[in-house]
C-alpha cells in the first residue's frame, strides 16, 4: 500500500541576555552561553530576533508586546521606524552532537548600550509515514513522539509576554530529569518577587524585567513587560 509522508513540528523558545562587556564599540563581538533548546540531538532550525523595547515611531512605539526586530536593521534606515537598538551582525552555531547551540553578535556602530536581549525559537520537524486512506493517528501516538526530548532540557515554557502591576503568574520549569530544586532571582531591582515555588508577582511600577532560573550551573530566563 502506498505510504505518505507526514510532519509534526516541536518547538521551543526563550530569551538570553547578551552582556556588552569592555564597552560596546563598533567590530567588537559578544557571545551567549552555550544553551540547551530541549529537542535532543541532530538537526535543528533557529530562528535569532533582537527585542527593541526602546523602538520610536512618532514617538514610542505603544503595544502590548515588545518590538521584535529581524534580520539586519539597517534595512528600516530610511523608514519611520527608529530603533532603540544597535545594528549588528547576529549569528548562531548549532552543536548537532550536543543539543545545545550558541548566539553570537558583532557591533556594526559604536552603543551606549550595556546589553543586548536575543529571543530564539528553535524547531524540528519529525517525519513519520502512515497509509495515505487512514486518518491521522490519536492523540497518545502523537505524544509518543515528543518521548526523545533531551533529559538535560532546562528552560521556562510558559513565560508571559505581559503581566499588569500586581498581578501574580506561576512559572512552569521543564526540567532535567536527575531533577533538583532551582533558585529564582529578579534581576533587576524592585521587579517585583518570587517564591522558590516559582510564583512570580508584578511590581507596582511598569516596566521590562528579567526573571531567571538557576539549577547546577544551567541557567534560563525569559522578559516580562509589566504594565499599568
Amino acid at each position: 500500500m502506498p505510504q505518505d509522508v507526514f510532519f509534526q513540528e516541536t518547538v521551543t523558545q526563550g530569551t538570553v541576555t547578551i552582556l556588552l562587556e569592555g564597552g560596546g564599540y563598533r567590530g567588537r563581538c559578544f557571545y551567549s552561553p552555550k544553551i540547551p533548546h530541549g529537542l535532543g540531538e541532530g538537526d535543528v532550525h533557529l530562528s535569532l530576533a533582537l527585542l527593541d523595547p526602546g523602538g520610536y515611531e512618532e514617538g514610542l512605539v505603544q503595544g502590548e508586546d515588545t518590538q521584535f526586530v529581524f534580520g539586519d536593521v539597517d534595512a528600516f534606515s530610511e523608514s519611520s521606524y527608529i530603533p532603540g537598538i544597535p545594528a549588528v551582525k547576529l549569528g548562531a552555531v548549532l552543536y548537532r552532537g550536543q543539543g545545545v547551540f550558541q548566539i553570537g553578535v558583532c557591533l556594526k556602530e559604536n552603543t551606549s548600550c550595556s546589553r543586548l536581549q536575543v529571543s530564539w525559537r528553535a524547531s524540528r520537524l519529525e517525519p513519520k509515514t502512515r497509509p495515505a486512506a487512514i486518518l491521522p493517528e490519536p492523540v497518545m501516538e502523537e505524544q509518543e513522539l515528543r518521548e526523545d526530548v533531551d533529559e538535560n532540557a532546562f528552560y521556562i515554557a510558559n513565560a508571559p509576554r505581559v503581566l499588569r502591576t500586581g498581578e501574580s503568574f506561576r512559572f512552569y520549569l521543564v526540567m532535567p530529569k536527575t531533577g533538583g530544586t532551582p533558585a529564582w532571582t529578579i534581576r533587576e531591582p524592585f521587579g517585583g518577587s518570587i517564591t522558590p515555588e516559582g510564583v512570580y508577582t508584578a511590581p507596582s511600577i511598569p516596566g521590562i524585567f528579567e526573571v531567571q532560573a538557576s539549577l547546577d550551573g544551567q541557567i534560563t530566563s525569559v522578559y516580562i513587560m509589566v504594565r499599568e
